[in-house]
């Protein structure tokens, strides 16, 4: 009856709302309901939404990987930068498993796409190379992947003068300050005075630390616009600095950095920022917490595309005058 299909619709909404916040496990045993119910609903809204948004084409994409789960399980994930959508998610992180987003797309739709920020994964950029047209010039290596590189450099720079130390003294005033030399000037601003007094200590004592460190703050002052010629002589001095630092670790980030340099010349010129990407990446953690007992791959692509796919998951209206 009209009745009945209006209740089930309104217990569907319901159901769909509870999952924004909450997990599968957790709605299933709110409503009183069997787990499989829940996630079916969760299934159904996502197949509706991805059947309305139609085509999951973009001019801006980000390319992203994630952990399904542990023991080196990834998902390749394909974000609009503009709307913070996802847009397409492959199990694995292989060059065909981007390539599949690419040829679910027209050539019209392939052409349009203008920016694709990424890490410097090889597999994705053979696979952008491959499918975009002067796709090379459309990458972008985002600032938080190539001062990943440069911050593991200072950190193992960190770690070999400790036990350095350790092995001369027995202790080490490096010990436990990591992340004070990987922290960028905004997180160093909330220092306590003690704190900020100590660490301009550590930089007098901690040589080759301190040194790698004030080669990452280099490279930090760098992210810059300007003329590509003036970017490109401003990264291959900081190159140069590093590769005859004296610090091998900091020498091998110098030279990935060389090899992948017109992809940081791209996302520095075309103003790439890992922002939305970093947000996506906090709202996707979000849906594998929410996804607490799913079963497989599909279960963990479901509850990201819910949460994170922009899409329309109303149910369907039960009678064609209805509207949603």
């Amino acid at each position: 009856s009209e009745e009945r299909s209006a209740y089930t619709r309104t217990f569907e909404q319901r159901v769909l709302t509870e999952l924004r916040t909450q997990t599968v496990r957790a709605t299933a045993s709110k409503l009183r309901m069997n787990w499989d119910a829940v996630a079916g609903i969760q299934a159904r809204a996502v197949a509706r939404g991805l059947r309305r948004r139609g085509s999951p084409a973009a001019r801006r994409i980000c390319v992203d990987e994630t952990a399904f789960r542990r023991w080196h399980w990834y998902s390749t994930v394909v974000s609009d930068l503009d709307t913070k959508r996802v847009l397409y998610l492959g199990e694995g992180r292989k060059r065909e498993t981007l390539e599949a987003y690419f040829a679910s797309l027209t050539a019209a739709e392939r052409a349009a796409i203008e920016v694709v920020a990424m890490d410097m994964w090889e597999p994705y950029v053979q696979a952008v190379r491959r499918w975009l047209p002067d796709g090379e010039s459309k990458i972008c290596f985002d600032r938080f992947h190539v001062f990943q590189t440069v911050g593991r450099g200072v950190d193992q720079t960190r770690r070999g003068e400790r036990k350095a130390q350790c092995e001369e003294t027995g202790a080490s005033a490096l010990t436990g300050t990591r992340y004070w030399w990987l922290q960028g000037e905004e997180r160093r601003a909330g220092w306590s005075a003690a704190r900020a007094q100590r660490f301009e200590q550590l930089l007098a004592e901690a040589e080759r630390t301190g040194q790698a460190w004030k080669l990452k703050e280099l490279a930090r002052s760098l992210w810059r616009g300007g003329s590509r010629e003036q970017v490109e002589a401003d990264w291959n001095r900081w190159i140069r600095l590093a590769r005859h630092s004296g610090l091998p670790a900091m020498a091998r980030a110098a030279e990935t950095i060389r090899r992948h340099l017109w992809g940081v010349l791209n996302a520095i010129l075309f103003g790439v920022s890992n922002a939305r990407s970093e947000s996506m990446n906090a709202l996707i953690q979000r849906a594998k917490r929410n996804a607490c007992g799913y079963r497989n791959w599909e279960r963990f692509r479901t509850s990201v595309l819910f949460l994170c796919g922009g899409l329309d998951l109303s149910p369907e209206p039960a009678f064609p005058h209805e509207t949603r």
